[in-house]
């Protein structure tokens, strides 16, 4: 068809061609058409879009930000109680005594004077939850009982 074109195109320019010169004409619609090819003219639609490529790899981590802002201070911390991590005090007798669990594990008592109980918790005090004399609570759920003898004894807690 485009030979078809050019030819029809290049008789009707040579019987324009006041000189005779048809061969020339020839010439001028072929640097013409070559001018549109050039210029993005005589082309076709567009056809229909590809399917999506496989994915790229993945680039290198860029580099680290700034540093942001400095949060709020937060709340105010508990204050130390020197070695001291629990306190009970003991109503039961004549005259009340006050026992202190030491955060090394030991049990001392005040009746008039510090006393040492020579006997200390079988766990950390980090580890307990609360503390009284006679017995404590530690952190797995675990109560725990004593005479006074120097023995702490598990008894686990209710099944619920």
């Amino acid at each position: 068809m485009a030979i078809g074109l050019l030819l029809s195109v290049n008789v009707a320019l040579a019987k324009s061609q006041p000189n005779g010169q048809p061969f020339q004409a020839l010439w001028d619609a072929i640097d013409d058409l070559q001018q549109q090819i050039d210029n993005g003219g005589g082309q076709g639609q567009q056809g229909e879009q590809g399917e999506q490529g496989e994915p790229g790899e993945q680039g290198e981590q860029g580099e680290q930000g700034e540093q942001g802002p400095i949060g709020p201070q937060g709340p105010a911390g508990v204050t130390g109680a020197g070695d001291v991590a629990f306190i009970h005090t003991d109503y039961s007798q004549a005259s009340s005594t006050l026992y202190l669990l030491m955060t090394d594990g030991s049990i001392w008592s005040w009746d008039g004077a510090w006393q040492d109980e020579v006997e200390s918790v079988p766990t950390t005090t980090e580890a307990i939850v609360q503390w009284e004399r006679w017995s404590f609570l530690d952190s797995d759920g675990l109560i725990w009982m004593t005479d006074g003898d120097g023995t702490y004894t598990s008894t686990s807690t209710p099944s619920i």
